[in-house]
């Protein structure tokens, strides 16, 4: 799925360059409401199923915020696997909440020897000046990050069959593998999207909880039979976005 990759960004710089000359005048990029994103990263199940395997799955979005920064975010994502079943398609429909315009902070350097009088002098102060340097990177990152959270629902269809297959154990040839039980899903989604912005461009990643409502998937085997549907699954994205 390369290609699909490929797509996805090629479509977040085609609209960004599309749209920011219709915008090239001075604009608050914080207060900006539109935001389309594109990731690729791994999902796995959790739990006792964990061994099933993490597989690629793929996702384009595009968020809506309004002056409460509360909003939705809507799109599609795409496993060519997902628990060892074929193409696994799902279109995200999110409530998305996410950070405000940062509150400007001013901090105030001093020279290296009233620093070092201060210091030794006055040791209760030694302890802020050690903390001095987290506080410029606070400064930054408060510049440039933002968060976003969002939860809701995906619904969304699994297009592969069952997948067994014959292993041999205790001396005996086994079936075993991941059946499959229904061919529509849908997913309760929680996650985070913790980004830095770079002009109109965002980099983040998005770590995300997913819990199948629906029975699609679980393990079989010949000597132990079925299992309980497997639902809890954990996925982490690496995105690039637009904001506009």
């Amino acid at each position: 799925m390369k290609g699909f990759t490929r797509l996805a960004v090629v479509a977040v710089i085609t609209i960004a360059a599309t749209i920011a000359p219709a915008k090239a005048q001075k604009m608050d990029i914080w207060s900006a409401r539109n935001n389309i994103k594109a990731g690729v990263g791994l999902i796995s199940s959790m739990g006792e199923f964990d061994d099933v395997g993490a597989s690629t799955i793929y996702n384009l979005s595009y968020g809506r915020f309004y002056y409460n920064n509360m909003g939705y975010r809507v799109g599609i994502k795409y496993a060519p696997e997902l628990n060892n079943i074929d193409n696994y398609l799902g279109i995200p429909l999110m409530f998305a909440w996410r950070t405000g315009k940062p509150v400007p902070q001013k901090f105030e350097l001093v020279s290296k020897s009233t620093y070092d009088h201060w210091y030794y002098e006055y040791p209760e102060h030694r302890e802020p000046f050690k903390d001095l340097f987290w506080s410029y990177l606070g400064q930054l990152l408060n510049k440039v990050g933002r968060a976003e959270v969002f939860c809701g629902i995906t619904p969304g269809v699994v297009m592969g069959d069952s997948n067994l297959h014959q292993q041999y154990s205790y001396g005996q040839d086994i079936q075993t593998g991941v059946i499959t039980n229904n061919y529509f899903a849908c997913s309760l989604d929680l996650g985070v999207d913790l980004s830095c912005k770079i002009w109109r461009f965002n980099l983040g990643v998005s770590p995300t909880l997913h819990y199948f409502l629906t029975d699609n998937f679980r393990t079989y085997s010949t000597n132990m039979g079925t299992s309980k549907p497997i639902r809890w699954h954990f996925s982490c994205c690496a995105n690039i976005g637009f904001m506009f």
